[in-house]
């Protein structure tokens, strides 16, 4: 399997308690808030300007603008860009910050973005098979139908990053920044 990450047999479906449920909803909203301020926070002090980020990502300002003010959410593959733009990677980690690693050989016709979107889902497909869960399940806690969460763990389509860091909190993963 390519997941060579820490064990996950647990979701959080349910509180410490055993009592109501978690809102993965409202907890992958904090939590990609909190990765655009590193990202705010790094690009201010790398001393890029939004325009520069704009250029490089090749998007409007407009809409880094809307990204750094939480009114608007990049696409993972926006995210991916301006991660690695200001040095960064995002990752896929545990509530203790361990990564998990996907490794299958990019293929020929990938992007790099590509290739990194394919990695994530690997790693969730596997983390969602480790903890015998199936797309069924996986899609009612996300509120999708099952083949929405097949066809993004076959690369069909990609989901909104809202989804995605929703999809980590179910397996209760997060996305993270590193260092490259």
């Amino acid at each position: 399997m390519a997941n060579a990450g820490p064990d996950q047999g647990a979701i959080a479906h349910d509180d410490a308690d055993g009592g109501a449920r978690i809102d993965c909803k409202t907890i992958a909203g904090e939590e990609l808030s909190n990765l655009v301020g590193e990202l705010v926070e790094a690009r201010r002090r790398l001393n890029v300007t939004q325009v520069d980020l704009s250029g490089t990502l090749g998007i409007t300002p407009v809409s880094v603008s809307g990204w750094e003010a939480r009114h608007d959410l990049p696409t993972p593959i926006n995210l991916f860009l301006w991660a690695r733009a200001l040095g960064y990677a995002v990752a896929i980690a545990d509530r203790s910050r361990r990564r998990y690693a996907a490794r299958p050989a990019p293929r020929a016709d990938e992007s790099p973005e590509q290739y990194w979107i394919r990695c994530v889902v690997l790693i969730l497909r596997d983390i969602r098979q480790e903890a015998n869960l199936t797309q069924a399940e996986v899609g009612r806690h996300l509120s999708v139908s099952t083949w929405t969460v097949h066809m993004w763990e076959n690369m069909r389509r990609v989901p909104r990053i809202s989804k995605l860091a929703e999809w980590c909190c179910v397996l209760d993963c997060r996305l993270i920044l590193t260092t490259k």
